[in-house]
């Protein structure tokens, strides 16, 4: 396990809502750079976190939110430095040079569903002067991170937006894009280690229960 300060800078990175994987990428990648350059903390207070065991994955923390993705790359620990390596090739170095690049290119997509991606990438490569061996490496990058499945799973305290049931104060919002969400409403508020706990598959499994009776009187049907 890593834990880092979020700071301000990573913070405005974190949208409000992430509507696709697009911002999911971009999230990441900007995560990446941080941790490049952030010491680990020692505190009781942990806004970032990096959990590894048979589950990879990066967890944020703020006061009213909790967001959760894969983490798609190993992480490793080298003396006082953290360490970023290729999945496929466990010798290769994911640098800040790298991720620069990699972040450069995801953003400049409007639909990283197009059909002429790699068009777009290859005129990237050009107007950069990368060469042929670089530019193959990150070409598989890229469409590591457009393919790779993020799970993505948010939980808010939004009393702002409470509407009983409909949208309850407490919940989790599960998948990012607007076709495929749905939300889970929870009775009370979550803190990280039970949130973590949840996406943990080491751990027992947790269920959801029904309710009894609905929360609120439903009108009758007409039959037809």
């Amino acid at each position: 396990m890593f834990e880092f300060e979020l700071d301000s800078y990573l913070l405005k990175n974190i949208p409000g809502a992430i509507r696709g994987k697009k911002d999911i990428i971009v999230l990441l990648l900007v995560t990446l750079q941080n941790i490049l350059v952030k010491p680990l903390l020692t505190k009781d207070e942990v806004k970032l976190k990096i959990v590894i065991n048979k589950m990879s994955r990066i967890f944020y923390h703020t006061p009213d939110k909790i967001i959760s993705i894969v983490m798609p790359f190993p992480v490793k620990k080298e003396g006082n430095e953290i360490k970023i390596y290729d999945k496929v090739d466990k010798s290769l170095e994911i640098n800040s040079m790298i991720l620069n690049n990699l972040l450069y290119i995801i953003t400049s997509f409007d639909n990283l569903g197009d059909c002429d991606l790699s068009e777009t990438i290859d005129s990237f490569f050009e107007e950069e002067g990368i060469g042929a061996s670089e530019r193959s490496y990150l070409k598989r990058l890229v469409y590591e991170l457009i393919l790779t499945e993020y799970g993505y799973l948010r939980y808010e305290d939004d009393i702002e937006h409470e509407n009983g049931d409909r949208h309850p104060r407490y919940h989790l919002d599960i998948n990012a894009t607007t076709d495929a969400t749905f939300k889970v409403g929870l009775n009370e508020k979550m803190d990280l280690t039970s949130f973590i706990d949840i996406l943990d598959i080491t751990t027992d499994c947790k269920y959801l229960h029904k309710r009894l009776k609905p929360s609120k009187p439903r009108k009758n049907f007409a039959k037809i």
